[in-house]
C-alpha cells in the first residue's frame, strides 16, 4: 500500500502525437528496471484507448467504466502484463465517461496499491477533467512531435496551464519521432516553447512494426535507439519526486479553478463538485478539498518583496497615465497583464512554489 506514488500524467496537445506509445512504454520500462508492479490508466475514452493494443492484452471485457458503476472492484478490473504493467483499460467509445469527483478518486486508489501510475490522456486542451490530472501528477510530460501545428498546441496549452498557475516545474516535454524531418530541430522546439526536453526520441519504422505486434519496443529490442531513448526518459522521468497523497488533497481543486479551466464545453454534465472542508478528512476516501502545505512564512515574504520590486521594475517601463487608472476597463485589462506577468517572474527568477495555491 502506497500513500506516496509517482504519478505520471502523458499529454498530448493534438491527436497522433505517439502520446499511448510513450506512455506504455514509460510504463513498462519503469517496471522491468524498477521490478515493481506499474499501473497504467487509460483515459482515452474519446477514442476507446489503445493501450491494450500496444501491450497486446487484447480483447478486455472488463475497463473502467465498471468501477464507475460500482460494477467491480479495481482489481478485478487490471489486465496484467508480462512487464509487471497492470493496465486499466477504457470502455469503447461513448459508453462510459468518469465524472470528475470519481476520477480524482480513482487515481487515490491507484495511488495507494502502486508506487508508480502512468495515464494516459484523451483531451488535447485543459478540461475540467484536466485539473486533477495536472494537480495530483508527481510530472506532466507533454509529448510533441516536430511539426508547427503541434507546436503552436503544445504552446498555447503550456501557457494555459500557466495561466491557471499550474507550477511549471512540474511540466516536462519529450520530443518524439525526432529526425523525421529536418526542417525542425530539437533545439527549435525547445526555443519555441521555451522549455528544455526531458527526452528526445528518434524516429524509426521500427517503432510502428512494434505497435502493430503488441510488443513494447523496450523489452522487444532494448538494445534499439528508440528503446534507449524511452527507457532514458523513463529513468529521468524517476528524478521528479513522489506525491505525498495525504498532503496533497486536492486544496486547489476550487470550483473556481475548475471554471476558469473551460475554454471548451465539458460535455459532463455535473462533472463540477460541490468542494468542500471537512473537519478531518476520512482515512477511508479521498475529498474534494485541499490543505495546502504549511510553507514558511517568512520565506514566502521575501519571495513576494522580489517580486514586487521586479513587477515594479517593469511596469516602470509602460509608464502608465495616472489617470487611466481611474478607467475600470483600464484597470481589468492591467490586472490580467499583471497577473500574466507575474506567472512568467516566477519562473523566470526559479521561485519554487509547490502548489497552485502558492503561486
Amino acid at each position: 500500500m502506497s500513500r506516496h506514488p509517482r504519478i505520471v500524467t502523458v499529454i498530448g496537445a493534438k491527436g497522433g502525437v505517439g502520446r499511448s506509445v510513450v506512455a506504455a512504454n514509460v510504463a513498462v520500462a519503469t517496471a522491468v528496471r524498477q521490478r515493481t508492479p506499474v499501473a497504467l490508466l487509460d483515459l482515452d475514452w474519446l477514442a476507446g484507448g489503445s493501450l491494450a493494443s500496444v501491450l497486446d492484452l487484447e480483447p478486455l471485457t472488463r475497463h473502467w467504466g465498471h468501477w464507475v458503476a460500482g460494477d467491480a472492484a479495481l482489481e478485478q478490473l487490471m489486465a496484467s502484463h508480462p512487464s509487471g504493467v497492470s493496465l486499466l483499460g477504457a470502455p469503447p467509445p461513448g459508453e462510459a465517461v468518469i465524472p470528475m469527483d470519481q476520477l480524482i478518486r480513482l487515481m487515490y486508489e491507484l495511488g495507494e496499491r502502486f508506487e508508480d501510475v502512468v495515464i494516459d490522456t484523451s483531451w488535447p486542451h485543459i478540461s475540467p477533467l484536466m485539473v486533477p490530472l495536472f494537480d495530483l501528477a508527481s510530472v506532466v510530460l507533454a509529448v510533441v512531435t516536430p511539426d508547427i501545428t503541434t507546436l503552436q498546441a503544445t504552446k498555447h496549452l503550456l501557457g494555459r496551464a500557466r495561466d491557471l498557475h499550474f507550477p511549471t516545474d512540474r511540466v516536462a516535454v519529450v520530443l518524439n519521432r525526432e529526425g523525421i524531418t529536418a526542417d525542425i530541430s530539437a533545439e527549435d522546439v525547445a526555443g519555441t516553447l521555451k522549455r528544455k526536453l526531458v527526452g528526445r526520441v528518434p524516429y524509426h519504422p521500427a517503432v510502428v512494426s512494434a505497435l502493430n505486434r503488441g510488443l513494447p519496443l523496450v523489452t522487444h529490442a532494448p538494445a534499439h535507439p528508440v528503446s534507449q531513448a524511452l527507457v532514458g526518459l523513463a529513468e529521468r522521468l524517476r528524478q521528479f519526486s513522489p506525491v505525498d497523497m495525504a498532503q496533497r488533497r486536492l486544496s486547489e481543486l476550487t470550483v473556481e479553478a475548475v471554471e476558469a479551466a473551460r475554454p471548451f464545453p465539458t460535455a459532463l454534465p455535473g462533472a463540477v463538485p460541490t468542494v468542500v472542508t471537512p473537519a478531518e478528512p476520512s482515512s477511508q476516501a479521498p475529498v474534494l478539498a485541499m490543505v495546502p502545505k504549511e510553507r514558511d512564512q517568512a520565506e514566502l515574504r521575501e519571495m513576494k518583496v522580489a517580486m514586487h520590486a521586479k513587477l515594479v521594475e517593469q511596469m516602470k517601463l509602460e509608464d502608465i497615465p495616472f489617470e487611466r487608472l481611474a478607467d475600470p476597463e483600464f484597470k481589468a485589462v492591467l490586472r490580467d497583464q499583471v497577473a500574466e506577468r507575474v506567472n512568467r517572474l516566477i519562473d523566470d527568477m526559479g521561485l519554487k512554489l509547490d502548489s497552485r495555491a502558492e503561486r
